[in-house]
C-alpha cells in the first residue's frame, strides 16, 4: 500500500499519463496468471488483492482512497501474476500504463519518485512478510485489531467474508472477536 497526495499543480501536470475509470464492485480488474500492465491510482472505492481457489478465497490486501494499487511484482517484472486484484465496491481509479510509469518516472527526478518507488515495493514485500508472521504468532484478535488500527473503517466498507479471509478465520470467530471488541468498548 503506497498513499500520495497530489497538490493541485502536480495533479494538473500528470494528468496525460493516467486515464479515469469507473469500475462497477465486484469487478476483476486482473486475474492471476494475467501480467499487470496498468497501476491503478484510487479516487474512491476499494480493491483487494486475492487468491481465489475452487474452494478457498483468500484476501491478502485491501487499497483504499488516496493509494496506489498494483500487483506490484508482476506490474515491474512483467511476469504473471500470483493474485487476483478485484474492486470490492464501486470505484474511480485513474491507470497508468507501464510504459507511461516509466516516462513519469524519468520526468520526475526531482520529486524523487524512482525512491518512493522503490520504497513501495520494499512495503508491499514487508506487507507480506508481515502478514505471514502475523498468521504464525498472532490470535485472531490480535490481528483483527491491527486491521482495526491501520483501516478504522473497514468494518462498514469491506464484507465480513473478505476480512476474515485475510485474517485466516472464518465470519463466525470474526462476529465473535468484532462483539467482544464492541463489548469491551462500551
Amino acid at each position: 500500500m503506497y498513499r500520495i497526495y497530489l497538490g493541485n499543480e502536480q495533479r494538473q501536470r500528470f494528468k496525460q499519463f493516467f486515464r479515469r475509470l469507473e469500475i462497477p464492485a465486484n469487478t476483476i480488474i486482473l486475474r492471476e496468471g494475467e501480467i499487470a500492465e496498468q497501476a491503478y491510482y484510487i479516487e474512491s472505492g476499494c480493491l483487494r488483492s486475492c487468491v481465489i481457489t475452487e474452494d478457498k478465497d483468500i484476501t491478502f490486501e485491501f487499497f483504499f482512497e488516496n493509494e496506489i494499487a498494483s500487483i506490484i511484482e508482476s506490474f515491474e517484472t512483467c511476469n504473471p501474476s500470483s493474485f487476483t486484484l478485484e474492486s470490492i465496491e464501486h470505484c474511480i481509479i485513474h491507470t497508468i500504463s507501464r510504459e507511461d510509469f516509466k516516462t513519469l518516472i524519468a520526468t520526475l527526478r526531482e520529486l524523487e519518485v524512482p525512491r518512493k518507488v522503490d520504497g513501495y515495493i520494499f512495503r508491499a514485500l514487508m506487507h507480506y512478510q508481515n502478514l505471514l508472521l502475523s498468521r504464525i504468532k498472532d490470535s485472531p484478535k490480535k490481528r483483527y485489531l491491527k486491521l482495526l488500527k491501520h483501516y478504522p473503517k473497514i468494518w462498514g466498507r469491506v464484507p465480513k467474508y473478505y476480512i476474515a479471509s485475510y485474517l485466516g478465520i472464518d465470519t463466525a470467530l470474526l462476529d465473535e472477536i468484532h462483539g467482544q471488541i464492541i463489548k469491551s468498548s462500551n
